[in-house]
């Protein structure tokens, strides 16, 4: 390396340039210095120690460096002389953990040493802190200032220094790396992925540097074999673990496209051997892990990547960021979140005269990445030190990606030729945790009865008891049951037997509730149908069912099937419910259908799901054990009888002795009215979407002691208010295919983030890759499995059989929901939505409903939606409604407010405001009846260039 001339200013390496700027940027972190501490046993002379610390700063000029500003551009000054920081403390009081906390601060660039040391007397042994700034170190540089600090305090000669690190700096400004640049940039010449690692907290607007430490030994076992299959596949140590990595986030992030950055030396000229100084560069790798693969294939592939990666390390990452396509995001690194590296060497130990020495750790660490692996080598052994954000992860979800790690390379070299959806990340303890206690419940109930049987048993113990309430008409459990009974003889009489249909249109009304009962009574399986629905829709369910019977209610459902050869009974015949009112022989098994709903299909015909009484006793059994329902209950049946959560609401209601309050069509679209029927009749529970739930005053409704939310993500503001006030809140989840309700959550005053919870007592839920379990905190699909499961889709034996799979880890069924979820620790479930629908924008996976968070909490809006869908360019967009409380907001100040909070790519292109967020007759969000906004609402963004 030639030697650089003399002169006043130097210009600063691209490594420094971008540290320099981050630090001056918030100049009060301690992102970039690079602190240990370490305790010292014997004899130290405070100053014998300051000298050899003044004779290191007089031999390196980097440690008498200052950085600066001049005319715009960052540059270093070499001083001739500059006064070692150097602290003794004769005694103190305070704890060394509150020493070393106080000995870390920020440095003034401007103002070498950029480099401190502290010796405090703690009488039985000296505790020693060194604290050297990044901008001047890298790891190598601190094993040889360790190095040379022991030999000057030991009196040992040192070898002159040759060249100084402005010699390197500018050498490296006059090196052609146009070829380095080529290979760096072909790396990344398509859209470059980001991670999408599942998080315990929402990602701070700008990136945090707070983090800790976890280290796990591999054991020397594991260590031996990942060196025999580095050195049979011609691979190093650190390609096993790099590859090893990737698979592991690939697994977390259900991505087959990963960066992950590892530092390398940088000390590619032998000048540099002696030399303090931020040589460091940082490689930036890239891999394919997709399932298909082996992993020896995988393998291979990274130590193509490696070799080539070493080849032109030289190529600053710092131009590599500046000269790709990478959508800055202040809220975390550039290209990737996560590092690795391997140190193979000793760790260089402090050794001042006959002292021993043992290092000490800080309680709490800088995390530069959200999450860095640092592999080291002692004694023969590899060990794991993860260091992870605090602001992104737990301490239990860190300690599981540890246990995962390792795990995960234990199943990878057992056998290299297994494909890489094959490999494990969980070992048998924690398997049977899920399987066995997550999925355990302690509640028992019988499971060959029928709703028949449950529903008489009902009608004996309180037969005066009301069972239903609509309007200004009410019916007694003994009333119910005589009328369920006279229909019941009428359908037997047309043919009605286990496993018919009997289809029943109608609107809300208490006739629904006795033809429901009829049905079943008959022994036939009970088909819905909303009179509102077009007329080509309910032919097809007709003829996808062929029922035995119609029952309906006015003359223009009756004219919808007045050309089909079905039987139709008129509900509004008083007759219908009269004569006959004693008990039908029982003629149906707990196997036999109850009901039949039909959902959207993606064909764009319905298809219809059957579901069974089994199922179905286990539903009103949950109702039992979770919502706590007893005879004094008034359950407010809200949910229309089209959509299974009116099956939760009718059969959790009667068949548990309680009281069922019917709604009235036109009440469910009048809140105030609807308010005001829940206070003035008293209803204790009910089961609501969070859409309407914004819209009612719950809190002082004082008779309501439940509150069940379902069939949409929760909306924790509103939810943890109501808790407040004194009310249990439930969360609810299931797909209809699982009768209802699959798992139950309770939202409380203090709960930090909406969970789907835990298996109800007659389902077990398993999460899964592809065949495989799970691990605790690794998204997957959710599956389910117990009496819960419907029988399938009517006449549609493929899809049955594509959706019901036999249970691969135990007996019977499981069914697959699509939907996207991971097991917390401590065992309840956090829903992450369809995986056909998560959304991304520029890369970046986006949660709209924290969007929509964001925006209702803006003052002035009391609610608000969002969406994604394809704009008029065919591009993925996010598309905000927002209701105002008075006036008008406009989207210039929305998009302000928001800026403070997201990042860009996260604030809505389009937005509008409407005077009512739309819902359909389920109460849902009605997606078709949102508006069309044409004119986009977002500019350019365009990142600050200092």
């Amino acid at each position: 390396i030639p030697k650089a001339g003399e002169k006043e200013y130097y210009p600063m390496s691209s490594a420094q340039k971008r540290t320099y700027l981050l630090n001056q940027m918030d100049s009060g972190e301690i992102v970039y210095n690079m602190p240990e501490h370490h305790k010292l046993m014997g004899e130290v002379r405070p100053e014998k120690l300051r000298e050899a610390l003044q004779k290191l700063i007089n031999r390196h000029e980097i440690l008498r460096t200052s950085f600066t500003m001049i005319d715009g551009e960052p540059v270093q000054k070499i001083l001739l002389h500059v006064e070692a920081d150097f602290e003794y403390m004769e005694h103190s009081d305070e704890s060394d953990e509150d020493l070393i906390d106080s000995f870390v601060k920020p440095f003034d660039l401007s103002n070498p040493p950029l480099v401190r040391v502290r010796l405090v007397n703690r009488g039985d042994y000296h505790l020693l802190s060194i604290d050297i700034h990044h901008i001047i170190s890298d790891g190598m540089s601190s094993a040889i200032f360790t190095r040379e600090l022991n030999a000057l305090y030991n009196g040992e000669k040192l070898v002159p220094l040759t060249h100084q690190f402005k010699d390197y700096s500018e050498w490296m400004r006059t090196r052609d790396l146009s070829s380095q640049a080529d290979y760096w940039k072909s790396q990344f010449n398509d859209e470059i992925p980001v991670l999408d690692m599942p998080l315990d907290y929402v990602r701070p607007q700008e990136q945090s540097y707070e983090g800790s430490i976890l280290v796990r030994g591999i054991g020397k076992e594991l260590t031996n074999k990942v060196k025999k299959i580095a050195l049979e596949n011609g691979a190093t140590d650190f390609m096993v673990f790099m590859s090893a990595a990737m698979v592991l986030l690939s697994k977390y992030s259900r991505q087959e496209d990963i960066v992950i950055g590892t530092p390398i030396s940088g000390r590619t000229h032998r000048d540099t051997e002696g030399m303090l100084g931020m040589f460091v560069n940082t490689l930036a790798m890239r891999g394919k892990p997709e399932a298909e693969k082996t992993y020896r294939e995988f393998l291979a592939e990274i130590k193509e990547t490696s070799l080539r990666a070493y080849e032109n390390q030289e190529y600053p990452f710092e131009e590599l960021v500046e000269a790709v396509d990478v959508t800055r995001d202040m809220s975390r690194s550039p290209l990737f979140d996560v590092m690795l590296s391997l140190q193979n060497n000793e760790v260089e130990e402090i050794n001042l005269g006959d002292t021993d020495a043992e290092w000490t750790d800080a309680k709490d660490s800088i995390a530069k990445f959200d999450l860095s692996f640092d592999v080291v080598e002692y004694k023969g052994e590899y060990g794991v030190i993860l260091e992870y954000c605090t602001a992104l992860f737990k301490e239990e979800s860190a300690r599981l990606l540890v246990n995962h790690f390792i795990v995960l390379i234990e199943d990878l070299i057992s056998d290299i030729n297994k494909k890489l959806k094959d490999v494990q990340l969980i070992n048998e303890g924690e398997k049977s945790e899920i399987i066995d206690k997550f999925n355990t419940k302690e509640v028992t109930y019988p499971r060959n009865i029928t709703a028949v049987e449950m529903f008489e048993e009902q009608v004996e113990k309180n037969p005066e008891n009301i069972a239903v309430v609509f309007e200004d008409k009410e019916v007694s459990y003994k009333e119910l049951n005589e009328a369920a009974n006279a229909l019941g003889h009428k359908l037997r009489d047309l043919g009605v037997y286990p496993d018919d249909f009997v289809a029943i249109i109608t609107d809300r009304s208490l006739e629904m509730i006795e033809a429901i009962f009829g049905v079943l009574k008959s022994g036939g399986t009970y088909l819905p149908i909303d009179p509102t629905y077009p007329e080509d829709r309910i032919k097809f369910m007709l003829e996808d069912t062929n029922p035995k019977a119609v029952l309906v209610y006015t003359d223009e459902e009756i004219s919808i099937v007045n050309d089909m050869d079905i039987p139709v009974i008129d509900l509004a015949d008083g007759e219908v419910f009269k004569g006959m009112p004693e008990n039908l022989e029982r003629v149906n098994k707990a196997e036999d259908a109850v009901y039949c709903i039909y959902t959207s299909g993606t064909t764009g015909k319905p298809k219809g799901v059957v579901l069974e009484n089994t199922g179905l006793i286990g539903l009103v059994k949950s109702y039992e054990d979770v919502f706590e329902m007893t005879e004094e209950d008034r359950m407010m049946q809200f949910a229309s009888y089209c959509f299974d959560q009116s099956v939760g609401d009718i059969f959790g209601t009667i068949l548990n002795g309680a009281t069922l309050y019917v709604v009235s069509t036109d009440m469910r679209y009048n809140m105030t009215d609807l308010e005001k029927y829940m206070k003035s009749n008293k209803i204790t529970v009910a089961s609501l979407t969070p859409k309407v739930i914004r819209e009612l005053d719950v809190c002082n409704m004082k008779d309501l002691r439940l509150l069940d939310s379902g069939g949409e993500a929760a909306e924790l503001d509103v939810l943890r208010k109501i808790a407040a006030s004194g009310k249990k809140i439930i969360n609810s989840y299931g797909p209809t295919e699982a009768t209802v309700n699959t798992t139950y959550s309770e939202i409380k005053e203090d709960t930090e983030k909406v969970v789907i919870g835990k298996p109800a007592c007659h389902t077990q839920v398993y999460i899964v890759n592809g065949d495989n379990l799970c691990g605790i905190g690794v998204p997957g699909e959710l599956c389910i499995t117990g009496d819960g499961l419907a029988r399938g889709y009517l006449n549609r034996e493929e899809l049955t059989a594509e959706k019901f799979v036999k249970n691969p880890f135990g007996e019977g069924r499981m069914y697959h929901s699509g939907d996207l979820a991971r097991w917390l620790p401590d065992g309840n479930i956090e829903y992450l939505g369809r995986i056909d629908e998560q959304v991304k924008i520029r890369g970046f996976r986006v949660e709209l409903g924290e969007i929509e968070s964001r925006i209702r909490e803006i003052e002035g809006i009391s609610d608000a939606t969002v969406i994604a869908r394809n704009d008029e360019n065919g591009d993925k967009a996010i598309y905000a409604y927002y209701v105002v409380e008075e006036g008008e907001i406009s989207v210039s100040a929305i998009r302000e407010t928001l800026s403070v909070n997201l990042p860009d790519y996260m604030i809505p292109a389009y937005m509008m405001q409407i005077e009512k967020i739309p819902v359909n007759k389920n109460g849902k969000l009605d997606r078709k009846a949102l508006p069309d906004i044409e004119v986009k609402t977002e500019r350019e963004y365009i990142a600050p260039r200092n």
